[in-house]
Parts: C-alpha cells; structure tokens; sequence
C-alpha cells in the first residue's frame, strides 16, 4: 500500500512553476496553507490526498475528528473544498467509514473502499467494499462480496470509470482460482468487467487515461499470452476494443510503477531496469518516459546511493510535465540528497 502518512497537518503546496526545467536554477514561488488541525492528545493518521484538476478540491481519509463529527475518531473520508472548506463525506459510528479515497478531474466524484452499510440495506454484513460517492446523487455501492479482499484503485478524470483490484471472490464467473485481477466498473452503464485473467501474482491497480478506455499496470504475471520469461515486473498497456500490449521488456530488475496521460499517448513509469540499454546498468530506481510512438526515454540518471522513490511520480494531463520525488543532487541545490521534489 503506497499510501503517504502524515502525522496531524495536511499542506496543500501550491507551486507557481516559472520555468518547464527542472533544472532552473532560481527558487521556485512557493506558498503553505495547513488545511488541518488536530489534537496530539489522539493520535491521528492521514492517508494520502489526493486533488482534482482545479486544485480547489482535495480527499483524503483520516481518523481524526475534523469537523466535530467524528468524536469516535474511525476512519472516513473528508474533503477539502477551497470554498467551503473540510467536510465529512462518511459518518461512522462503529465500523471503517472509509479509506484509499481518489478523487475524479471535476472533484464532484470520490471513489473508496469501506464497510458501513452506506446505501441503506445494501451492506448488511459490513464487509470492505467498493463505493462511489457523487456529490449530487449520493452514495453508490459497487462491489457486494463476502470473501474478497479489495487492492488498488483509481477513478477516471471524468469520473465514469472505476479501476481495482479484487481477490477471493468470483463475483462474474471469470475467475475460478480466486487471483488477485484487476476489474472495471462503468458508473452510466452500471456495468462490471473483469480486465485481466492471470494466474501468479495477479494486478493490484491500474492508472487509466482521461475517460478510461485505456489503462497502464504493473506486473509479473503474465498478460493474455505475452512472453515474460524472466517473471520481472513490467508495464502493460489495455485499450479497449483493442487488447493488451507489453510497453516494457526489462531482462533484469523490476519496473514498479505507471501513470498515464490523459490522451493515454504518455506515461512516466519508475523502474530499477535497464530499459535504454547501457542507461541504467547500476539499475538504481530511475524515472523513465514511456511514449507510443518516440518509445521510452530515460528522465533520470541517478549517482550510486541516490534514486527516484517508486511510487511517488505523476504526469500532467497534457503529457507535457513530470513531477516526482527524488534523493539525487539533480540541479545542483540537494547536496543533503533529502528527498526532494523535482519537476
């Protein structure tokens, strides 16, 4: 579970990037707003924000008392709006209101996992599951299981597409032995799809583009007959109508993690490959640029003992931009090689 914690402050950073390098030399504008403020005297934990497109709406799930209505301080999901301020999304009294919150592009939808009975009648033995909420038409639940055991996920930018991953439990009759595989949920058609049928490993999460109809993922698995002889990590693309298609075929070291751009024509992924051969041969945790048609580039080129964190990158929609968190003195200004955040 790659979630951040963070210990009783949220900051929204608000970065007023002046230059397309991350190279430039001039500090970059910076300014901090604490959106929270909890009590040390209970121990609280936040997982995660996650922000929408405009910056002006950011979830996260916390089991502190934010608002006043959470005295029992159980997990659930808050919402910043820049407006209005936190409000409470779930309201639990005995059980996980909510964790693993993700936010679509307008911030009007919040997908998570969680086991109250939020849809009156429709979870009455309390098990995890998946639900959406729409800030107009409320709460909708997704899944209903019994056994399953819910990992990963993500929502489209436009909010129609929910991704994760489920084990356990052969909800369509698409998985008999109960591995780990990655489903898609259509909120207008109120339709569920099973994405992959695997047999080791399985997939966790996947990030989609824009609308959903292509997805990028991590595995070892194998993926509808493509060849992974040496059983390494690598990056799958699915387009609908389409199929599946191999965008990594490291020989040696893992790729670990994808984010795709909305048109879906780019993605950063995180990798301790060689994937531009004689580019990576100390097979530090590097950021590489995948492209559909100009194929992979190398971002970063690590000295030994400094390298990208896994799981902490994203792409702009436009494919233009790439942030990610790094130990390297890569402008010259992290002699300390803290980890830092690089654009």
């Amino acid at each position: 579970m790659n979630n951040i914690k963070i210990l009783t402050t949220t900051i929204l950073v608000t970065l007023l990037i002046m230059t397309a390098s991350y190279a430039q030399d001039d500090p970059v504008p910076c300014s901090n707003q604490q959106l929270t403020d909890t009590l040390l005297t209970v121990p609280t934990w936040l997982l995660r924000p996650e922000i929408n497109v405009n910056g002006d709406r950011i979830t996260w799930t916390h089991n502190g008392d934010l608002t006043g209505d959470n005295p029992s301080n159980l997990w659930g999901v808050f919402l910043w709006d820049s407006v209005t301020g936190i409000n409470q999304i779930t309201h639990a009294t005995s059980t996980i209101g909510g964790v693993q919150s993700y936010i679509d592009g307008s911030g009007s939808r919040i997908f998570f996992e969680g086991a109250q009975d939020l849809v009156a009648g429709s979870n009455p033995d309390g098990n995890v599951e998946e639900f959406l909420w729409d800030e107009a038409l409320g709460f909708l639940q997704v899944t209903d299981t019994t056994t399953s055991l819910l990992c990963g996920k993500s929502i489209s930018a436009d909010g129609n597409r929910l991704f994760f991953g489920m084990s356990g439990e052969d909800i369509l009759g698409m998985n008999p032995d109960l591995n780990l595989e990655l489903f898609m949920y259509d909120v207008p058609t109120a339709t569920m799809t099973q994405i992959t049928s695997t047999a080791d490993t399985g997939v966790c999460e996947a990030s989609p583009n824009h609308n959903g109809t292509e997805i990028m993922f991590s595995t070892k698995d194998i993926i509808d007959g493509l060849p992974n002889p040496e059983a390494n990590s690598e990056i799958y693309r699915w387009v609908e109508g389409e199929g599946f298609s191999a965008s990594t075929n490291a020989v040696s070291g893992d790729c670990l993690s994808v984010k795709i751009s909305n048109n879906g024509q780019r993605a950063t992924i995180s990798s301790k490959t060689d994937l531009v051969p004689g580019s990576n041969n100390s097979l530090e945790t590097e950021i590489f640029l995948w492209d559909s048609k100009e194929g992979i580039t190398q971002l970063t080129h690590s000295a030994p003992g400094a390298e990208a964190y896994p799981f902490s990158h994203d792409i702009s929609g436009n494919g233009q931009r790439v942030a990610f968190a790094h130990t390297g003195d890569l402008t010259g200004r992290n002699p300390d090689h803290n980890s830092e955040t690089f654009l």
